[in-house]
C-alpha cells in the first residue's frame, strides 16, 4: 500500500515534469516579447523612394520597462521594407508587437541608424550619403503601433504630416 507521503512525492514530480515539459514546449524564461511581421512603403510627394532607413522602437511604459528590440529595414527601389530584429546573432523578421517610435533616415546598404553605437561591432559606421528625405524630415520620429497580427501596410508617406 502507498503511504501518503509517497503519493504526495510521486505527484511533486509529477507537477514538476509537467511544468519543466511545458516550459521546454512553450519557452519559458524565453524573450519576454511577441514579434509580429510588419512591411510598407516609403514614399516622397507620392513616389516610392529608395534607400529610405526605416527604424521602429518599442515604447516603454510604467508596465514594461523593457520592451524588447528595435527593428530596421531600408527600402528597396519600389519604396517596399520588411522589418528585420536588431539582435547580435539573430536573423528574424518582424517587430515587437505594441507602440513604437519611428524614425526615418537616407541610408546607403548599411542597416544601422546614423546614431547606432558602433563600440561593440566589428563594423566601420556608414559614410554619409545625400539625403532621399524632403527637408527637415531626416530622423524625423511618428508613433505607430504594431499590431499583434502584424501588418503589410506600414506606409509612410513623406513630407510627414
Amino acid at each position: 500500500m502507498i503511504s501518503r507521503m509517497q503519493n504526495a512525492r510521486r505527484w511533486c514530480w509529477i507537477v514538476v515534469l509537467g511544468v519543466g515539459l511545458g516550459c521546454v514546449l512553450t519557452g519559458c524564461g524565453g524573450d519576454g516579447y511577441t514579434v509580429a511581421p510588419v512591411s510598407g512603403t516609403v514614399t516622397v510627394n507620392g513616389k516610392p523612394t529608395a534607400n529610405v532607413l526605416v527604424s521602429f522602437q518599442p515604447m516603454a511604459s510604467e508596465k514594461n520597462i523593457n520592451p524588447g528590440p528595435g527593428s530596421q529595414a531600408v527600402t528597396d527601389a519600389s519604396g517596399h521594407y520588411e522589418l528585420k530584429l536588431v539582435v547580435a546573432g539573430e536573423d528574424r523578421l518582424g517587430a515587437v508587437v505594441g507602440q513604437h517610435r519611428v524614425r526615418f533616415y537616407s541610408a546607403d546598404n548599411k542597416v544601422l541608424p546614423p546614431d547606432f553605437d558602433y563600440g561593440s561591432l566589428d563594423v566601420a559606421p556608414p559614410k554619409p550619403v545625400a539625403s532621399v528625405l524632403p527637408p527637415g524630415d531626416e530622423g524625423k520620429e511618428v508613433p505607430f503601433e504594431v499590431p499583434a497580427g502584424g501588418t503589410t501596410s506600414a506606409d509612410f508617406a513623406f513630407p510627414l504630416k
